[in-house]
């Protein structure tokens, strides 16, 4: 696993009110952008990994990919229109694809179980669930009719590509166009 480097550690974050600055700056590459956006919100992601995945090390492994995804993928982040929303876009699809592979290994699957507590529910992770799902709404209702009901016959539904584009009579690649920005969205 690639770990930050430490002067990565050492540089000093430098905050700014407005958000969409550090991005611009984070596109260009300015690592000091990066390292404030990694420090406001890696404790929010690393809590939010470690709900699904039980166990500290592994959530701190899944949080360095993360992050290290976002650096690497920095030159499209003037697109996004939420870093925090597509952050944890990131960090979700991240995680549950690494428990999909996880799944396969019988090794990686005790090593997750090992960890994982049966039947907790605090009030601190219903409170978080209730605000990304509330903003999760908010940005729905924001798209498009169209696109919305492209990502809730994708989404919600679980159909292909191909079937929301017989449903909808337009052809495949105009769906992964809807996708493609909703998902950025």
């Amino acid at each position: 696993m690639y770990y930050l480097g430490t002067n990565f550690w050492t540089m000093k974050a430098y905050f700014n009110s407005d958000e969409s600055i550090l991005i611009k700056k984070l596109v260009v590459g300015s690592e000091k952008a990066f390292y404030s956006l990694y420090s406001k919100y890696f404790k929010q992601i690393y809590s939010f990994v470690f709900d699904y995945v039980k166990s500290p090390d592994l959530a701190q492994d899944l949080c360095q990919e993360i992050f290290i995804k976002i650096w690497n993928d920095r030159a499209n982040m003037l697109e996004v229109k939420c870093f925090k929303a597509y952050l944890f876009t990131i960090a979700r699809n991240h995680t549950l694809n690494n428990l999909r592979k996880a799944a396969n290994s019988r090794a990686a699957m005790s090593k997750v179980f090992s960890h994982y507590p049966i039947n907790e529910k605090t009030t601190e992770n219903d409170v978080q669930m209730k605000e990304y799902q509330r903003h999760l709404q908010e940005t729905l209702d924001s798209l498009t009719p169209t696109a919305r009901r492209v990502f809730k016959l994708w989404r919600e539904e679980q159909k292909t590509y191909d079937e929301v584009a017989r449903e909808m009579g337009v052809s495949r690649n105009a769906i992964k166009k809807h996708m493609v920005q909703t998902m950025k969205t």
